[in-house]
């Protein structure tokens, strides 16, 4: 088959664009002719290795048999008369990012009443596009992997007190955007404990020991391997990908969160709800129980294990196939 993906910009270094180039390499390697649509333009990654043909028209849409719509940024693809397959792989409901932006949201919605199949990483979008959005429309729900050669298994021993922060400095109005893990991770700093952090924006606290904008596949896995646990909080995501990669690691997520993150549970990570209060007391009593801390590092390693994107990619495959 033939598969046209829509992306909005295939060098932007975060998780979701990471899972859409997987799909995209995943997708080629079961056999299909993969054509990666680059919205931005270059035809090139920069950042990952990407097996199929990248292009930056849509020139060859109309020769295709199935189209997978990625993001708000590609709705306008859903009115095209060709291919006649099409699908919306949608990662969250992205109209979160920017709640005032009127256009944004209604090509979002677009994207959650769309009469073509959609298929979905998270539960709670689900329901919102059903409930909120009356959404009638067929969803297929998946998960994403980790790739395990991009970030390999560890089984070094940690060393201490030493926490990750990912993305601290918010990028939306959907991630964190009262800063309440930097507000913890300054408290860990006065019982001894070394920050060390990364993410797209730079940072903007004289709290960390490292810390690195943009950084190489090589430092992500040392700092993942170095750090016992990762401190995330954001009011919502759809399903993260950077605690996953430290499970790899067998780093431990404290996760604050309103809603999201179903790969996360209490038995493979310390979640709790968006607030100070509910975070500073899920990192202290994981800090405070080294068994348990044990416990779940062992337990989200063998969960990145299991739910391999070999496993996920099996039924992404076979949910396109019987479009």
């Amino acid at each position: 088959m033939r598969i046209f993906i829509q992306s909005p910009n295939i060098n932007s270094r975060h998780g979701g664009i990471r899972v859409i180039n997987e799909w995209a390499n995943r997708l080629q390697a079961f056999g299909h002719k993969v054509i990666l649509y680059n919205q931005a333009g270059p035809v090139r990654c920069d950042w990952m290795t990407i097996t199929c043909k990248i292009v930056n028209t849509t020139s060859l849409l109309d020769k295709s048999d199935l189209l997978i719509v990625t993001s708000p940024h590609g709705a306008f693809l859903l009115a095209k008369d060709k291919p006649a397959k099409k699908v919306v792989f949608l990662q969250m409901l992205e109209h979160l990012f920017n709640i005032t932006n009127k256009s944004f949201f209604d090509s979002c919605l677009a994207l959650y009443t769309t009469k073509y199949p959609l298929i979905s990483i998270s539960q709670w979008n689900i329901r919102l596009m059903q409930n909120k959005y009356q959404r009638k429309g067929q969803i297929h729900y998946v998960g994403n992997g980790v790739n395990l050669d991009d970030f390999p298994i560890s089984n070094k021993p940690k060393e201490g007190k030493i926490a990750l922060l990912e993305s601290p400095e918010p990028t939306n109005m959907a991630k964190d955007t009262e800063k309440i893990a930097v507000q913890v991770a300054k408290n860990l700093i006065e019982k001894g404990w070394t920050i060390k952090g990364f993410g797209l924006q730079a940072a903007k606290d004289n709290i960390y020991t490292e810390y690195f904008t943009k950084p190489s596949l090589e430092t992500m896995n040392r700092l993942y391997d170095e750090s016992t646990i990762i401190i995330k909080a954001t009011k919502y995501d759809a399903r993260s990908t950077a605690p996953m990669e430290a499970g790899t690691k067998g780093t431990v997520t404290i996760r604050g969160i309103i809603e999201g993150d179903d790969d996360l549970n209490d038995s493979n990570s310390f979640k709790t709800g968006y607030s100070y209060d509910k975070l500073f007391d899920a990192t202290m009593f994981a800090i405070n129980n080294p068994e348990q801390l044990k416990q779940r590092s062992e337990n989200i390693k063998a969960h990145v294990q299991t739910y391999t994107w070999d496993y996920w990619m099996y039924k992404i495959n076979q949910i396109l196939c019987s479009l």
